[in-house]
């Protein structure tokens, strides 16, 4: 059976890159709550000082909230939702209309790298959001063309597709990965980013126009 074409440009893209992630923390903020948190160069220079570019994502688990690029709109954000940071930009996120935006660098149990995934919590006891955040090392990542015609802020709601299935399965597979803390479980958080990121991009994938799809084809 033929491959639908964007699977094809998928597998073409898999193919030529190597992936290796992890969760960096995961978190519990109520309402009303605004952090920011910094681009991927200062990141990586503690969890991967060799790495030329990381991805960067947060999965919500539950509640609502909002995520923002500077000079760009605030984008709504739900339960199920994926936001990808291909080019690991700087950005903010809150929910519940707080005053003041803080650096989530302030809630961080030390300096990375840690032993574990922490757990942090932060705001006030309105409504509660809950997001995994993690990230992903793609080499050659700035010569791919699929990853390079991404937009710099990338909001994956998963639909009733299977792949939109495999989205939400893969946010609940890390989500008990990171409660049960088995032996292997860095190793596996590992493998279970990198399934995430994969899903993440069959959906966006297979919501773009034939258009679209052809000209990345061309590419």
């Amino acid at each position: 059976m033929l491959q639908p074409p964007q699977m094809d440009l998928l597998s073409e893209f898999l193919s030529s890159i190597r992936l290796s992630g992890s969760i960096f923390f995961r978190a519990e903020f109520g309402a009303p709550w605004a952090l920011s948190s910094p681009d991927s160069a200062q990141l990586a220079q503690a969890l991967l000082p060799a790495a030329r570019q990381m991805v960067l994502f947060h999965a919500i688990q539950a509640g609502e909230c909002w995520v923002e690029l500077e000079g760009r709109p605030q984008q709504p954000l739900s339960a199920g939702d994926v936001v990808l940071f291909p080019f690991g930009h700087a950005h903010s996120m809150g929910a519940g209309g707080a005053q003041k935006i803080e650096s989530i660098a302030m809630l961080f149990p030390g300096p990375p790298p840690w032993t574990t995934p922490p757990r942090i919590a932060y705001g006030g006891e309105g409504e509660t959001t809950q997001i995994v955040c993690g990230f992903l090392h793609v080499d050659k990542a700035l010569f791919n063309p699929l990853l390079s015609s991404l937009p710099p802020l990338l909001v994956v709601k998963p639909d009733a597709s299977h792949c939109g299935s495999m989205v939400r399965s893969s946010i609940e597979f890390l989500s008990r990965e990171l409660d049960n803390g088995s032996p292997g479980s860095h190793s596996v958080l590992g493998r279970l980013t990198e399934l995430l990121f994969v899903e993440v991009l069959r959906q966006h994938m297979a919501q773009l126009k034939t258009s679209e799809l052809g000209w990345l084809a061309a590419l």
